[in-house]
């Protein structure tokens, strides 16, 4: 009788502690959850910024003061929204002209000899 009541002691002690076990992991998976849920909402927020600054700097009027003082592209006269460039080079006692057009939406160069 008492190696039975021993072995139900030791099981509902058992059954207690898996209780408990449970119960622990639970609450641990919720609070990471809701680490991970402001951690999202926090990547949210700088990803958000992240977009404004880089509409910012896409920005046309930016992109053409930019190309036309600091890289000395050639605007053009009847769009000055449109910005060229034209590169010299000798190769071979042959004179190479390139020329590439930085808004046509498939951005295409010409190499003249």
């Amino acid at each position: 009788m008492k190696p039975k009541f021993f072995l139900l002691g030791i099981l509902v002690l058992f059954s207690i502690f898996i209780q408990y076990k449970i119960k622990n992991e639970i609450i641990m998976t919720s609070r990471e959850n809701r680490r991970i849920e402001l951690e999202l909402v926090a990547e949210k927020a700088v990803n958000k910024d992240l977009q404004v600054v880089c509409i910012e700097l896409q920005a046309l009027p930016r992109i053409h003061l930019l190309a036309t003082t600091r890289l000395n592209m050639i605007s053009s006269s009847n769009n000055p929204n449109r910005i060229h460039i034209v590169r010299r080079t000798t190769r071979n006692n042959r004179t190479l002209f390139t020329y590439l057009d930085h808004f046509t939406p498939s951005a295409q160069a010409l190499t003249h000899h």
